[in-house]
């Protein structure tokens, strides 16, 4: 996802014709796709049946759309677009990006603050530092010069800048400002993927950046990655059943951070793990053998902390209680993503029978053997969180009674196929599920009411 949104970006900002590959078909990369066409930033057609995408930017020239950019909960998009919207060619007019309740509680305050204090006339509709925002078109464009921004919540910000800055009126010094940058690993993906399209930018200091004017040559042909963040989910299926998995398209060469979890964190759990610049293949110890990780900083990796945190609910290969325990660090963005992804996690292991602890920037799991889970199968809430749903199937996968998935369509965020691929590819054991509705909370209904009746609405936006 994440180069897939930056691979669109980039090509519809470039001159000429690019011929994206692998790209992923999700829900992201098609609301992304879909506010690019609207600001007539590229033109787009499909080749070999939907496995290629060509996209012919138009250099950097967008003009206003029709109407309001809506963004769902993608917040690549929504934080990528913030600052591409106030390139579009016009004098008059605004464009407002909106989302849905979750995106609307996101924050967007340091890019916003960071994009005012070079020139942009940006409102917010509805809650300061949110989505809903109007920015107005005033003809300046990016003012360009020294950029100071606060990169502590989410390096999405530094991306969004660095992918626009190209096109400012004059060249862009950004500085980092404030406390630790979050996600090193993503800026590095974006400065690399940069220069694959022509843009060469140069770090000064730690955290100083200078990106020169100048528009993107768009490459012939683009490869994308496939998903490091998703890969998790497979191999952390062969950790927690003692299996084998090969992702052939991942390794030790990944732009993507993500890429290091089987290293990092699969391998001191105790899992075998063998990896080449381009797969990596790991094997599970005997079921129930994992062992807990007394203290990670997963802050190169943070989306992935969920995947480790259903691992370790059952690393329970020690010898006593406190040898059991997964101190994850280094994740305090995960409190403002898809959900609270922190407290999500405590509550929802805690249906499974394994206590977990909410920290600010991290969380500690007290693993159980996996035979005093839960008896009963739990209905897992995902609070339509991809990760929280694949994070949590892992788990179930060896769970006494199993679990209920609830959202199950939430996946489509990321990779829609992945029920297919954990029943077809991995052997798990899934079977469709049609949950009895939950308890309404106003009692005053009738109770005569027939039960299995159903209300369809069918709202249409806009």
């Amino acid at each position: 996802k994440s180069i897939s949104n930056r691979a669109l970006l980039l090509a519809a900002l470039g001159r000429g014709a690019c011929r994206i590959r692998n790209l992923l078909h999700s829900d992201d990369t098609q609301v992304m796709l879909a506010a690019l066409q609207a600001m007539g930033a590229c033109d787009v057609a499909w080749e070999d049946d939907g496995a290629t995408l060509v996209v012919t930017g138009n250099g950097g020239q967008l003009r206003r759309p029709d109407a309001e950019l809506y963004l769902g909960n993608a917040g690549t998009a929504a934080r990528f677009l913030t600052t591409a919207v106030n390139l579009v060619d016009a004098c008059d007019g605004a464009t407002v990006l909106t989302g849905n309740a979750r995106m609307k509680q996101r924050p967007a305050g340091p890019l916003v603050d960071a994009l005012r204090a070079n020139g942009c006339d940006i409102e917010y509709c509805e809650s300061e530092g949110s989505l809903p925002l109007r920015v107005a078109h005033t003809g300046r464009g990016l003012s360009g010069g020294h950029v100071q921004l606060a990169a502590s919540v989410s390096s999405q910000y530094v991306s969004s800048i660095l992918l626009c800055a190209p096109y400012a009126r004059a060249p862009v010094r950004l500085e980092l400002v404030g406390d630790k940058v979050i996600s090193q690993p993503y800026i590095d993906m974006t400065i690399a993927m940069m220069a694959q399209f022509g843009c060469q930018v140069e770090r000064v200091a730690a955290n100083e950046y200078v990106i020169p004017t100048g528009a993107y040559a768009n490459p012939a042909e683009y490869e994308v990655e496939s998903d490091a963040s998703s890969a998790t989910y497979p191999l952390a299926f062969a950790a927690i059943t003692g299996s084998t998995c090969t992702v052939p398209n991942i390794g030790s060469a990944s732009l993507q951070g993500d890429a290091r979890f089987a290293v990092d964190v699969l391998r001191p759990m105790g899992c075998t793990v063998k990896q080449t610049a381009t797969s990596t293949t790991v094997t599970g110890p005997p079921r129930g053998q994992l062992r807990a990780l007394p203290d990670i900083d997963m802050e190169p990796m943070t989306d992935a902390f969920l995947t480790a945190a259903a691992l370790a609910a059952v690393a329970a290969a020690g010898d006593d209680a406190s040898s059991r325990v997964t101190r994850i660090r280094g994740i305090a963005n995960q409190h403002v993503k898809e959900c609270d992804r922190i407290e999500a996690m405590c509550t929802e292991l805690a249906r499974f029978g394994v206590a977990a602890d909410n920290h600010a920037d991290g969380i500690d799991v007290h693993a159980r053997p996996i035979a005093e889970l839960a008896a009963e199968s739990p209905s897992v809430h995902c609070y339509d969180d991809h990760r929280v749903a694949m994070s949590l199937s892992i788990l179930a996968c060896v769970a006494p009674a199993g679990a209920e998935i609830r959202e199950r369509r939430c996946v489509g965020k990321t990779w829609p196929q992945w029920w297919d691929v954990l029943a077809r590819d991995l052997g798990a054991p899934i079977a469709g599920s049609d949950p009895a509705p939950e308890a309404a909370a106003d009692s005053t209904n009738d109770a005569s009411a027939d039960a299995g009746a159903s209300v369809v609405i069918i709202g249409m936006r806009g």
